[in-house]
């Protein structure tokens, strides 16, 4: 395949591509006035006859002075319509006639006006329409597919290759390794390396996330943080502070008397089950030492209740950390790189392809494979269910090729996914 790639070639169902296709109908013929009420008089016998199978064929016809109103199949009308009709005819007789109608729905504009010749049709705008390449597309086009050949002439055992991008920018790329292993098909492989690299970038995302939560829990450890409340009148003013205190946590509410700065009111409960009882004794002698109104305002979060709240919520964390240890290792990196605080990011955005996949990305959505070859019906499923936005193809499979020589996954009807194909044309 020495010649030059000069275009490429959009690949369609059968249906686009074939004539018009006849078969025989009967209609019977009838004056423009009483038109629409023999119509309706024929309406459910005639949508009986042709059911959904025919419903691009309009049910009449109109002629100069008269109208045809198709009604199908059969070749007469059961006898109840047929005295209707003839009231309406003023007594004379209907005359049934046979026509040639088309067979299937048009699905260009080209076959819209042949099947029309015959009998009126109704054209609906088809799901996969015809694509009009720019200049610029074509020359991405002919680049990677080059590129697809190249890497297969220098990797690939049978010299077939696949080629995938997102955005025009490269994500991955395989030659075939058939001759080693029958299921390693360049498609297969170039697909595994995507789905490697988006495992990858999503491995460091999550990783980043853990070095920080796993930061977060390893602060609290380290010290406790005390709320309390300072009265000035009705209004409370919120403390915050933090007492190195390992393994513990505070939460209690302070009051301090505005008029007497007295840091002997401040009190703290700490809930560590090794240290409650010794402070709960404390807090309870110093709470029945106020006198009123003080007694009543201040509040001490004391419970015996609350004992273990901090340690199960410490168990909980550290919990969630061991399961994830792995990822966690996975985005350590040497003491060097750790000194930055934002080494991790850094790390996510050194290889350029990791910078290029989004991180909700499934599989290949949106993505083009560029093929050496036209792949076998193995790799178009892989390539229909890896969601490729476009397959661009150099040379027919003709023993096994699934997208024309064979047949045309990307066109069934049944399949939950679509896309579009093209092969190149050579001068």
């Amino acid at each position: 395949m020495d010649r030059e790639i000069i275009g490429f070639e959009q690949i369609f169902p059968d249906t686009y591509t074939q004539g018009t296709v006849l078969t025989s109908m009967y209609c019977f013929e009838i004056k423009k006035n009483i038109a629409k009420k023999c119509l309706d008089i024929v309406k459910d016998f005639i949508n009986n006859q042709l059911q959904a199978d025919y419903n691009h064929l309009k049910r009449c016809k109109r002629l100069s002075d008269t109208v045809q109103i198709l009604i199908g199949f059969c070749s007469e009308l059961p006898c109840y319509l047929i005295k209707e009709l003839t009231v309406l005819n003023e007594g004379k007789e209907i005359i049934i006639k046979k026509v040639d109608v088309c067979k299937y729905s048009p699905m260009t504009k080209k076959q819209y006006v042949e099947s029309c010749k015959f009998w009126p049709v109704y054209y609906r705008k088809p799901s996969m329409e015809q694509s009009n390449l720019t200049k610029e597309e074509v020359q991405n086009f002919i680049y990677f597919i080059n590129t697809a050949i190249s890497t297969g002439k220098k990797y690939g055992t049978c010299q077939s290759a696949c080629l995938l991008t997102y955005n025009d920018k490269i994500i991955a790329t395989s030659g075939d390794n058939i001759k080693n292993h029958p299921l390693h098909h360049s498609v297969m492989l170039a697909i595994e390396q995507a789905a490697f690299i988006l495992r990858d970038v999503r491995k460091k995302e999550k990783g980043v996330n853990i070095k920080k939560k796993y930061n977060k829990i390893k602060e609290e450890e380290e010290g406790l943080t005390v709320r309390g409340e300072k009265e000035t009148g009705l209004a409370y003013i919120k403390v915050e502070t933090t007492i190195p205190c390992a393994k513990t946590e505070a939460n209690a509410y302070v009051m301090i008397d505005k008029n007497n700065h007295n840091d002997n009111h401040y009190s703290h409960g700490c809930l560590n089950k090794f240290c409650i009882q010794q402070q709960h004794i404390e807090q309870k002698n110093n709470y029945e030492t106020f006198e009123k109104p003080y007694r009543n305002i201040l509040k001490i979060n004391n419970k015996i209740e609350l004992n273990n709240t901090c340690e199960k919520k410490i168990l909980k964390k550290k919990k969630e950390l061991k399961e994830n240890q792995t990822d966690f290792l996975f985005c350590n990196e040497t003491k060097d790189q750790d000194q930055d605080k934002d080494q991790g990011t850094k790390n996510y955005d050194k290889t350029n392809i990791h910078s290029l996949v989004p991180l909700d990305q499934y599989l290949c959505t949106d993505y083009y494979a560029y093929l050496t070859h036209e792949p076998c019906f193995m790799c178009a499923m892989a390539l229909l269910h890896s969601r490729v936005k476009c397959v661009i193809f150099d040379q027919l499979n003709q023993k096994n090729g699934a997208l024309t020589s064979i047949a045309k996954v990307h066109c069934l009807k049944n399949v939950n996914h679509r896309f579009e194909v093209y092969r190149t044309i050579r001068k």
